[in-house]
């Protein structure tokens, strides 16, 4: 079967989208696209990262994205960054504001990870492909 989709956006709701944006970017590096009242989009280098405030999610979506995305536990997702150096970038992060949950180690297969939360208890996943 044919591809008739494409991944274009990933959006995340978050109470305080300035602090949020501000994390990624000292955190990450990334730059914003554009803002606005109640929004920013990140270029994560292909894919929008957009950070909407909840109170956006109710007036853009009406009551359906409300109902689906904010009044309910949302499953466990993890944001996975590939990074050229693990250890810097979870440093940086943690100094940004990250919780951090597992520090920088190696892998039985080689690879050099680590995680930690984003200010709004978001799971990242820094990882260095080493194969």
């Amino acid at each position: 079967m044919a591809v008739t989709a494409r991944f274009e956006e990933l959006v995340i709701f978050v109470t305080d989208v300035e602090l949020t944006a501000r994390f990624y970017e000292t955190a990450f590096g990334f730059s914003r696209r554009r803002s606005g009242e109640g929004f920013t989009v990140l270029d994560v280098g292909g894919v929008r990262f957009s950070l909407q405030s909840r109170a956006l999610a109710t007036r853009h979506g009406g009551e359906t994205v409300s109902k689906m995305s904010l009044d309910r536990t949302a499953p466990p997702f993890e944001l996975a960054f590939d990074v050229t150096e693990v250890d810097a970038t979870f440093a940086r992060a943690v100094a940004a504001g990250a919780e951090p949950l597992e520090d920088p180690h190696d892998t039985e297969w080689g690879d050099r990870i680590a995680h930690l939360r984003d200010p709004n208890g978001v799971l990242i996943g820094l990882s260095r492909i080493r194969g």
